[in-house]
């Protein structure tokens, strides 16, 4: 047996023991969560999740939840201990099987549509007629943002002008899950949006015909606002999520520096002479 071959296995040798050790410490480990959790040391809180996925502004049923055990630094603040504390509530954004169901993504249901739990405080849906150009091909999908645009004549001329900015999608004919991001032909198209928003769209509809522009969710966005004595501010906002919300974004700004000449060497004999050039 040559040296070379000693040695392979030698070290052959060694990694099959530190494997054995590192396998036998995960094994003991584990052992000791398992046997402080049956012996009631290691405290376990209860936490509501989903036990199927629910699609935006369903009210949960008892089906939809279950019940799950987990250590409290991992469950979220919000959430909820009881599943009769979630059971009739409406889902304000879609949730995947297995997730937490937390406050922020609920809405208490007190009567009629659930798509009306859906709403933001403040906000008003409206309905607008639409047909495969209106709604973008059938790209329009619940959740998706839009522009609206407002086109109508003037005299014999054509205009047409954005009426309403960063608009939600609540729902496409009497659908409000995203579902697939298959292309979907519709007639109808339901936004979320302001009261003063609700009558631009009125009558923008009674003037001429509205058109819905799809608006990429990760590209920032500018608008610009006036006040009563004129002055104009641009604000540039940040994409607009679910569960993120608008918040400005303040642009820093970079001083161009000061240009300036590098300086002049001169050599005279054995002394040099190092100044700034003008």
């Amino acid at each position: 047996m040559t040296y070379d071959t000693r040695k392979n296995m030698w070290l052959i040798f060694v990694a099959l023991v530190f494997a054995a050790l590192a396998a036998w410490l995960a094994t003991r480990w584990m052992q000791t969560r398992i046997d402080l959790a049956d012996n009631g040391k290691l405290r376990l809180s209860t936490m509501v999740i989903a036990a199927r996925d629910v699609p935006l502004g369903k009210r949960i049923e008892a089906a939809d939840v279950r019940l799950v055990r987990a250590t409290p630094t991992s469950i979220p603040p919000d959430s909820f201990k009881k599943s009769e504390d979630v059971i009739g509530k409406v889902s304000r954004s879609s949730v995947l099987a297995g997730e937490a169901l937390i406050n922020r993504r609920l809405s208490k249901h007190v009567g009629g549509s659930s798509l009306a739990a859906v709403l933001e405080p403040g906000m008003r849906a409206v309905t607008v007629r639409v047909d495969d150009v209106i709604g973008v091909g059938g790209f329009v999908l619940p959740e998706n943002r839009v522009d609206v645009l407002a086109s109508f004549q003037e005299s014999s001329i054509y205009r047409a002008e954005t009426i309403l900015h960063d608009i939600r999608v609540l729902a496409v004919d009497q659908r409000s899950d995203p579902g697939s991001n298959e292309p979907l032909v519709v007639r109808a198209v339901t936004l979320e949006v302001t009261p003063e928003g609700a009558e631009k769209i009125a009558a923008a509809q009674q003037r001429g015909r509205i058109q819905l522009t799809l608006l990429n969710p990760m590209s920032a966005k500018e608008t610009t606002t006036s006040d009563k004595f004129g002055e104009t501010e641009i604000i540039v906002r940040a994409p607009k999520l679910i569960e993120a919300g608008i918040f400005s974004i303040r642009t820093p700004r970079f001083e161009k520096p000061a240009q300036t000449s590098p300086p002049v060497t001169l050599i005279r004999g054995t002394q040099v002479i190092t100044r700034k050039s003008e």
